[in-house]
């Protein structure tokens, strides 16, 4: 099972490095008696993203969101928690400099899905692309439902189509400006991309597009959004990142259980065995 660290903690109230533990060591271990995984890895964002060296605007409205939490502190915790999962459980823990937890569980996806069985857990909608490959469900860690689509290709095409407002990407009827504004927290109307137009772009893709801004716009969108385009150096970090991972020696089980002890868990303590 690929597991993105940060999927359970993004609308969570700040409060102490304890109870973000706790969160996060329950949902995995939640995931990993649900799904009766024998291998768990997890995937890790780094503090700086390839693709904001492509388009300087992604995800640069998030600095102006209201949250119920400091972003860096819950940022210092979470480094704290990835360092300790590497330190004192079994799992495969991946963080690469240039990538999102998504380049990594894509990467992995793409080259252990042939011969392996592949859950990914997450509710991003941006994984059910990787469904094209054999063997690759997805658990909405949310939800706590599996995320299906009958047509995974068509669900890029969508996307990139579309945009993604989230990552502060425009559809393919906007340029940068739409993206601009947003970055630096003034008002903007996007352009509307009609949906009517999509099953001419199921069929003919970027060829679909009217005019050079939409074809230039449906190329940022598509260098963005679709994992095929992660540069291949980094997908080479990655597999080299895992490689080493799965050769590191592990934290023994009384390591683990000393862990434990020590930050008080004890009712994790009861299901040591599951982890």
């Amino acid at each position: 099972m690929v597991y993105a660290a940060t999927s359970v903690v993004g609308t969570m109230k700040h409060d102490t490095e304890s109870l973000v533990r706790h969160v996060i060591l329950n949902s995995i271990l939640r995931a990993r008696t649900k799904h009766n995984r024998p291998k768990i890895i997890i995937a890790c964002d780094s503090r700086k993203y390839w693709r904001k060296e492509q388009f300087k605007y992604y995800k640069g409205h998030r600095k102006h969101q209201k949250y119920a939490f400091d972003k860096e502190v819950l940022y210092k915790i979470l480094n704290n928690i990835i360092v300790d999962l590497r330190e004192n459980f079994k799992y495969d823990v991946i963080t690469v400099e240039g990538a999102e937890a998504d380049d990594v569980i894509a990467v992995l996806t793409k080259h252990l899905s042939s011969h392996a069985n592949i859950t990914i857990g997450s509710s991003d909608n941006d994984f059910i692309q990787l469904q094209k490959y054999p063997n690759v469900k997805q658990w909405n860690t949310t939800t706590q439902g599996y995320v299906e689509h009958s047509n995974p290709v068509e669900s890029l095409i969508e996307k990139i189509c579309l945009g993604d407002a989230g990552d502060n990407i425009p559809s393919i009827c906007n340029g940068e400006e739409w993206a601009k504004a947003r970055a630096e927290n003034n008002p903007t109307r996007a352009a509307p991309f009609k949906k009517s137009r999509l099953e001419e772009f199921y069929k003919y893709g970027k060829d679909a597009c009217k005019t050079d801004d939409e074809k230039r716009n449906y190329e940022r969108n598509e260098l963005l959004i679709s994992f095929d385009s992660i540069p291949e150096e980094l997908e080479n970090k990655i597999l080299e990142e895992y490689n080493r991972e799965i050769n590191r020696t592990k934290a023994s089980m009384t390591k683990l259980m000393t862990y434990l002890v020590k930050h008080k868990m004890k009712t994790l303590l009861n299901s040591i065995g599951d982890f």
